[in-house]
């Protein structure tokens, strides 16, 4: 599976010296990509677009549009699909238990981490990549063309070592 990731120039070059920090996001922490398809450096693009708006590269030295493509490589069984209802539903209702906010992304990443945690252990599997449906940035920074082809697909990668960099891309 290949994807994009939307940054700046500094963090693309630190990612280079250091290796990838991975962050808190929508399916729990990982390092975000967006799935291959015929718009993913659109998305990185809008991506990297909304975070600068957002201000959260205010500390970056070199804030120019860098995207990232990279070779995702896992093993199709350390893959855990999101798109399936069930998944999801058992989410929501861990959620619904335990009180949870469903707008609080820390809330939210934190109950993806729990869930996938006792998958793991009931599964036996360890899951490296977690993938699922998430909105795009927002039209004022990506033309992406929800409704012809709904929801892009979002790779959560929670093993760094499954990234391979092949290219990079100044937008």
């Amino acid at each position: 599976m290949k994807g994009s990731h939307g940054t700046t120039k500094s963090r693309e070059e630190s990612i280079r010296k250091f290796g990838w920090h991975v962050g808190r996001g929508r399916a729990g922490t990982g390092v975000y990509f967006w799935k291959e398809c015929e718009h993913y450096v659109q998305l990185a693009i809008g991506w990297y677009k909304r975070a600068l708006n957002e201000k959260r590269y205010r500390n970056d030295s070199n804030k120019l549009c860098t995207v990232i493509i990279a070779d995702l490589e896992t093993e199709e069984d350390e893959i855990l699909d999101f798109d399936n209802r069930e998944l999801r539903s058992n989410v929501y209702r861990m959620a619904k238990d335990r009180g949870l906010s469903y707008t609080n992304t820390r809330e939210i990443s934190s109950l993806f981490d729990l869930f996938i945690s006792e998958l793991q252990v009931e599964t036996g599997f360890k899951y490296k990549i977690v993938t699922m449906e998430v909105a795009p940035p927002g039209s004022e920074y990506c033309n992406y063309p929800v409704e012809l082809l709904g929801t892009p697909i979002c790779c959560a990668v929670r093993d760094i070592e499954s990234i391979d960099i092949i290219d990079t891309l100044n937008c």
